[in-house]
C-alpha cells in the first residue's frame, strides 16, 4: 500500500499515522512558558503547574488502534493521555522495560485529533507495552466520541485517506 503526498506529490510505502508531538494544552502554551513549566520527552511529559502549590500535571504518549479492514490491520492515531501521579510514575519506573503484563490504567486524552476533536477528554484505558512500543489506549465499552466508535467498528481507507488529508 502506499500513499501519495498533496504537497510534494511523492508516492510513500504504507499510510502515515496522524500523531502529536505534545499534548494540546502544553502547545497552547508560549514557547517561554513551555520552557520554564514542561518536563519530559517524547514519551512522557509533566506540566507544572504556576500558581503556589498547583498541582502538576502527568501525561503519557500511546496510540488508539483502529481496525482498518481494507489493508488487514490496525491504523493509529498517536496521542497523549493525562493519567495520575502514581501511574507516570510507574512508567517512568518501566519505561525500558516489557510492561506488557501490567494492568491497564484510567487516562484522559489530551489532543483534539483533525477529524476526531470530540475525542479530546474522553476518558481511555492505557496498557503499557514493551519496552519498543508506546502504550495503547482504548475506549471503555459504551464511550460515544468517533474514536471510540471506530475502535470498536473499524475505520475504511477513505477515512483514513480523508483525515491524512487535513495534514497534507
Amino acid at each position: 500500500m502506499t500513499f501519495t503526498y498533496k504537497s510534494c506529490g511523492k508516492e510513500h510505502d504504507g499510510l502515515p499515522e496522524l500523531g502529536y508531538q505534545r499534548p494540546d494544552v502544553v502547545w497552547a502554551l508560549d514557547v517561554v512558558a513551555r520552557t520554564r513549566r514542561v518536563d519530559g520527552g517524547n514519551d512522557l511529559c509533566v506540566l507544572r503547574d504556576e500558581a503556589p502549590g498547583g498541582a502538576p500535571r502527568f501525561f503519557i504518549r500511546g496510540t488508539i488502534p483502529l481496525p482498518a479492514p481494507e489493508i488487514d490491520d490496525d491504523w493509529a492515531v498517536g496521542v497523549w493521555a493525562e493519567i495520575a501521579e502514581p501511574d507516570y510514575q510507574r512508567c517512568v519506573e518501566l519505561y525500558d522495560h516489557d510492561a506488557c503484563g501490567e494492568p491497564r490504567f484510567p487516562g484522559t486524552v489530551a489532543n483534539a485529533p483533525k477529524g476526531f476533536e470530540d475525542a479530546l477528554g474522553a476518558r481511555v484505558l492505557v496498557q503499557l507495552g514493551t519496552e519498543t512500543q508506546r502504550p495503547t489506549f482504548w475506549f471503555p465499552l459504551g464511550a460515544g466520541c468517533s474514536l471510540a466508535k471506530l475502535q470498536r467498528s473499524g475505520i475504511t481507507l477513505e477515512r483514513i485517506h480523508d483525515v491524512i488529508g487535513h495534514f497534507d
